[in-house]
């Protein structure tokens, strides 16, 4: 153990993903991908496919996405930059669009390779491990218009092929992950699954067609390890999910058990993934519901013999659930679950408590549930507005106390015997916000000189919480 009491082989990083960070539009080669589409402002959900052709056809309207921080051309600079935090591993995404534009071509894009090739290459000589998700809410957009996104089979065939042009291409990537947060489509079915929920007649057909593709994507993990096997022995296959630890409203009995059901609900992925088989209570709602999923038994076999070597978590708030909180059974917008209210924590601007305690809850959940699954935390992190001083410092002590409280949790965590193997700060350079599009929620641990429009020098500046995280894992 190290003098923070974490083990010596321990990864410490930063996380963001492709579709924040890069930019560079339709550059390379680089087709149309789902959040190209969205613009400054609009959450990141698009409804409806007269909504999609519309930014479609939008020649005006500033998409932050297209142009992110400019890492496509400049990750030679950002990636040595942020290696000065003294990090050894950095978890990243590949654009799916950049590989192959429309996403269902037989041969890949080879600018697209090459601008990773010479970004992993970059990591390798910086001494720095990468962690790389290959779908990160990032899908061409014809995967969508064409498919109707994973609610159609043929996009783990799209989805494999693309997997294992990246194997084959990049052998040298231990660490890979399938999908971001794949539990996610419980409340963003565009973003993770690209539906459109509004094109839908009925509830019940979307609530059917969320958990197809949902089941489509557990499958396509499955497929993905089973390949990576038998390509390379070495390569580690896990995929993330978005934590959605609750506590009860209140001690009252109803209150208890509906929180009991949230909790089991998002944890159906995560089940799926390590033990490879749904859980009874799972498949018990679907019933109930008239959730008729097509399961086939070659699915049922690929998920029980393919099942993930490590599990991700995203972790940043906690909610607070009764008896009158919808189901994550029905809902498709997160912004329905109530992060507001417990009066034990502090809120950020955005409304999210700060419950460095619910880290460790959480850990101690999935290590009940899965005893020898080694997890990664790959997201945790604090967004807040920050103002440049005219001596160009950014003083964020909140993000040092953040930082701080939330470590010690997991100190103890792995104190009590939690397999956590890495813990991922989201993010370490300010990006756009996956949520509004917004530069000025910023996470970073330097700061970014852009605005929301993306005006600004583009300047790369650290923050006191860059200087107290290296001091940190020294």
């Amino acid at each position: 153990m190290s003098k923070n009491h974490f083990p010596q082989s321990f990864l410490w990083g930063g996380s963001f993903s492709a579709n924040q960070a890069e930019g560079g539009y339709k550059s390379a080669g680089k087709g149309v991908s789902q959040t190209d589409l969205i613009p400054l402002n609009k959450s990141s959900k698009i409804t409806s496919s007269f909504e999609l052709n519309n930014y479609l056809a939008d020649e005006n309207s500033y998409f932050p996405r297209r142009t992110g921080i400019d890492f496509f051309n400049q990750f030679d600079e950002d990636l040595a930059l942020i290696s000065e935090l003294g990090i050894n591993s950095l978890r990243i995404s590949i654009a799916w669009s950049r590989i192959f534009p429309n996403g269902d071509e037989t041969t890949p894009n080879e600018q697209g390779l090459a601008f990773y090739k010479k970004v992993i290459d970059k990591l390798s000589l910086l001494g720095i491990e990468p962690v790389i998700t290959i779908s990160h809410y990032e899908m061409p957009v014809k995967l969508i218009t064409n498919y109707g996104g994973w609610k159609n089979r043929k996009l783990i065939d799209f989805y494999t092929n693309y997997v294992q042009t990246l194997l084959h291409a990049f052998p040298e990537v231990k660490y890979w992950l399938t999908f971001n947060q794949i539990n996610s489509g419980l409340t963003d079915p565009f973003s993770a699954l690209g539906l459109l929920i509004n094109d839908y007649a009925s509830k019940e057909l979307l609530q059917h067609d969320k958990f197809q593709a949902m089941h489509h994507q557990l499958v396509a993990t499955a497929k993905v390890k089973q390949i990576a096997q038998q390509m390379n022995s070495s390569v580690l296959i896990g995929a993330s999910v978005y934590d959605m630890t609750s506590y009860p409203r209140s001690p009252e009995p109803n209150d208890v058990l509906s929180n009991q059901e949230s909790i089991l609900i998002s944890d159906f992925c995560s089940d799926v993934l390590v033990r490879g088989r749904y859980s009874k209570f799972i498949l018990n709602n679907f019933k109930k519901n008239g959730v008729d999923l097509d399961i086939t038994a070659e699915d049922q076999r690929l998920l029980l013999h393919n099942t993930i070597d490590f599990l991700g978590i995203s972790y940043y708030v906690t909610t607070v659930v009764d008896q009158s909180t919808p189901s994550l059974f029905e809902i498709n917008d997160w912004n329905i679950r109530d992060e507001t209210s417990n009066k034990h924590l502090k809120a950020t601007k955005w409304g999210w408590g700060i419950d460095p305690v619910g880290l460790r809850i959480a850990l101690r959940r999935y290590t009940d549930k899965y005893p020898s699954m080694p997890i990664m935390i790959l997201e945790n992190g604090l967004g807040a507005e920050e103002t440049l001083f005219s001596k160009k410092k950014i003083h964020d002590s909140y993000r040092i106390d953040y930082l701080r409280k939330h470590l010690s949790q997991l100190q103890l965590s792995i104190q009590e015997g939690v397999n956590v193997i890495g813990y991922f700060y989201w993010s370490p350079i300010d990006i756009v916000s996956s949520g509004s599009g917004q530069m000025h929620k910023r996470y970073g641990l330097i700061y970014v000189d852009l605005n929301d429009f993306g005006i600004g020098s583009g300047k790369r500046i650290k923050k006191d919480s860059f200087y107290w995280y290296k001091q940190y894992i020294e």
